[in-house]
């Protein structure tokens, strides 16, 4: 009987990782213990490739010059990662600076947009949108105004905030150097 029940219980922990491996309910990246998703890192890649798909057929012709298909994906790919590290630090700073506040100022601070638009440029529906690329710009923005009461620079406040963070990649093919993400 024992062995029946130590037999199930590693049955169904096994499907359960792998159902959560599928939903991709699993860390792509830690950044001082707040977990980057590999679904968040997914919609977010999934919304820059349709852009940049989208910015392709629009000027037609055009070529990546000096990369290939998988060079520009690569980095696509490292420059989304990268592009999350900074929003958590980003975030946690704000969290910091004016608490609960911050969903107030996003408020104000994040514009009306045409929902097609987004549909149409980035593959996102309106909340998506909102989320993936308006929220982390507004954030970004409402710090650098907050940091410019204090008389300092968002660029070096980014520049040792990533330095000082503790980063963990969960991924092939792209590394943290200490201040960014680099490809292999």
């Amino acid at each position: 009987m024992k062995l029946k029940l130590t037999f199930l219980t590693i049955i169904f922990f096994g499907l359960g990782l792998y159902y959560l491996a599928q939903g991709g309910i699993y860390p792509m990246a830690i950044v001082n213990n707040t977990i980057i998703s590999k679904r968040d890192f997914i919609k977010n890649y999934q919304a820059a490739a349709v852009y940049y798909r989208n910015a392709l057929k629009t000027y037609a012709g055009k070529e990546i010059k000096g990369k290939s298909a998988n060079e520009f994906m690569l980095e696509l790919k490292r420059a989304v990662l990268d592009s999350l590290i900074e929003n958590v630090l980003i975030y946690s700073e704000l969290k910091n600076q004016v608490g609960d506040q911050l969903t107030a100022l996003l408020e104000d601070k994040i514009p009306p947009f045409k929902e097609s638009a987004a549909l149409t440029v980035y593959g996102l529906n309106a909340a998506d949108f909102k989320e993936i690329v308006l929220a982390p710009q507004a954030r970004k923005e409402i710090l650098e105004n907050q940091l410019s009461l204090k008389n300092k620079n968002l660029d070096d406040w980014l520049k040792s905030a990533r330095k000082s963070a503790k980063v963990y990649l969960f991924t092939f093919r792209v590394n943290w150097d200490g201040e960014r993400v680099v490809a292999n």
